[in-house]
């Protein structure tokens, strides 16, 4: 199927109301500072919006990922276990049966 350039060119600053294209993780992969529109409009495609509550865990470290996530708004971060040298990644004994702690959004 065929867009019109003009449609091609205007519809990304659309996109997920132009927050796709003003994602940090894209620009920083595009060597010119510009992506391709037709990019942009197949990525948006292959998306799924959906929402997360606070503390919900998304996926657990060294997970296969299955799914990009453009964070629209709150933070996305991974939950290091505290130990007195530092955060870790991982513990020998998790209380809900998971050996790696969880990537969650807040």
């Amino acid at each position: 199927h065929f867009l019109p350039g003009s449609l091609q060119d205007a519809l990304p600053g659309k996109i997920f109301d132009g927050q796709l294209i003003n994602n940090r993780f894209l620009l920083t992969q595009a060597t010119t500072g510009e992506l391709p529109s037709r990019l942009i409009i197949a990525l948006a495609l292959a998306m799924t919006n959906c929402c997360m509550q606070s503390k919900e865990v998304v996926y657990r470290m060294y997970e296969m990922p299955m799914a990009v996530y453009l964070v629209r708004s709150g933070t996305f971060c991974n939950v290091a276990i505290p130990t007195p040298s530092g955060g870790v990644d991982t513990k020998a004994v998790d209380p809900d049966g998971f050996d790696d702690p969880p990537v969650t959004s807040h």
